[in-house]
């Protein structure tokens, strides 16, 4: 038999802040966020950070990139220093502005509406 897998809490989640995606651990998360919201548009180059893709298009392709890529429409400003989950707002849960309106979870524990 297989080792069981744990059952992760809310405030265990990794989730892009981006698109609402949730991953098993940051590290993916990572990984996701640079292929798909802080990658240059001309060179195909990952960067870090929404802010650093913003300066790398300035000072190298001379674009003026002023959304995130691949965002929903009310999260794609450029203004929050977003690094896996470091910098997401306090109390914001994947699916709400500030929290999320239901119950995103079944009480089982997965991530799936009831």
């Amino acid at each position: 038999m297989g080792k069981k897998k744990k059952k992760r809490t809310p405030e265990e989640l990794y989730w892009c802040y981006y698109c609402d995606r949730v991953f098993k651990d940051e590290g993916t998360l990572i990984l996701h966020q640079k292929a798909k919201h802080f990658r240059c548009p001309a060179c195909t180059k990952k960067l870090n950070t929404a802010q650093g893709l913003q300066v790398h298009c300035d000072q190298v392709h001379k674009i003026n990139v002023e959304r995130v890529p691949a965002a929903k429409p009310d999260r794609d400003s450029m203004d929050r220093e977003i690094f896996g989950m470091a910098g997401v707002p306090e109390g914001m849960k994947p699916g709400g502005v500030f929290g999320f309106v239901g119950v995103p979870w079944k009480s089982c524990g997965t991530l799936w509406r009831c």
